[in-house]
């Protein structure tokens, strides 16, 4: 899903959504499957950031406004590795709301950031995502169906999102989601990993 302003997202996050899948494949729009293995990297403390690595580069969106029973989130940063020191200290960690430590210098390659900044703070933690997703571009809105593995737990996803609130309420009411409790991926992997 590339959209790179801010946009609109309902996302909800359940043992079974196929009911879901036939009445996106009805509106037509459909992509390519894809397939990826990702890692979220999440902070106990901060909800706000959406912290990934996938493809080999790190993703960042956060959120900026809630309303609607919806979230706005706004694509923040897209960085390949290695990571400036710079890069961490003034962006990455105060998204996270951690303090960054002394020796924080040098260019932090993908296993140099995950071993000496997330697995040695224990302020965050990262959680391995398997994602199978059938993609839609719709008139107005983006939608997925995602069948996911997060942290060894199968379960389903789908997501709605366009710079327009109201094409994502209206789907979300189309596909009969309309009672469904917005989750974003920081909460259902919080949610998931206490269980």
């Amino acid at each position: 899903m590339t959209i790179l302003a801010p946009r609109y997202e309902f996302r909800v996050f359940a043992p079974d959504l196929s009911f879901v899948l036939p009445r996106l494949y009805g509106l037509g729009g459909g992509e390519e499957d894809t397939e990826s293995a990702e890692q979220y990297l999440i902070s106990h403390a901060a909800d706000q950031a959406n912290t990934k690595i996938r493809n080999g580069r790190l993703e960042v969106k956060i959120l900026i406004h809630a309303e609607d029973e919806l979230e706005q989130w706004l694509p923040y940063a897209q960085h390949e590795f290695p990571l400036p020191a710079g890069f961490l200290r003034q962006k990455l960690l105060p998204l996270w709301e951690i303090e960054a430590a002394p020796g924080l210098q040098g260019d932090y390659g993908l296993e140099r950031l995950l071993s000496e900044v997330v697995d040695a703070e224990p302020g965050l933690f990262r959680v391995g995502v398997s994602k199978r997703r059938a993609k839609f571009n719709l008139q107005q809105a983006r939608a997925e169906y995602d069948e996911l593995r997060i942290d060894g737990q199968l379960i389903q996803s789908v997501a709605i999102e366009s710079a327009d609130p109201g094409a994502v309420l209206r789907l979300r009411k189309e596909l009969g989601l309309a009672e469904d409790r917005n989750e974003n991926y920081v909460a259902a992997i919080k949610r998931l990993a206490a269980a």
